[in-house]
């Protein structure tokens, strides 16, 4: 019973995790994702190359790391607009 609420906890708080970095820190949700989900790692006790095998299965299998890159990707292309850089 013990590891059924420390699962819920962990599930619990991250979601919250997700909601503060996105809504009050503004941090893009691509990285909220993988912040929460490397604090989920964290907790379950996975050691971090497990950690990152696991959300690159997550992400996908044929997408693997392209999908990591597009998305940190999109995020470099609206940091550049909302900077204005786009046009120098």
């Amino acid at each position: 019973m013990d590891s059924q609420i420390w699962v819920v906890a962990t599930l619990l708080s991250s979601i919250i995790i997700i909601i503060l970095t996105i809504v009050k820190f503004k941090i893009h949700p691509f990285l909220a994702l993988l912040l929460a989900s490397f604090y989920v790692g964290a907790l379950m006790g996975m050691n971090p190359l497990e950690m990152v095998n696991a959300i690159e299965g997550g992400i996908g299998g044929t997408l693997g790391f392209l999908a990591a890159v597009i998305g940190l990707g999109t995020i470099l292309g609206n940091m550049m607009e909302v900077s204005g850089r786009q046009n120098a």
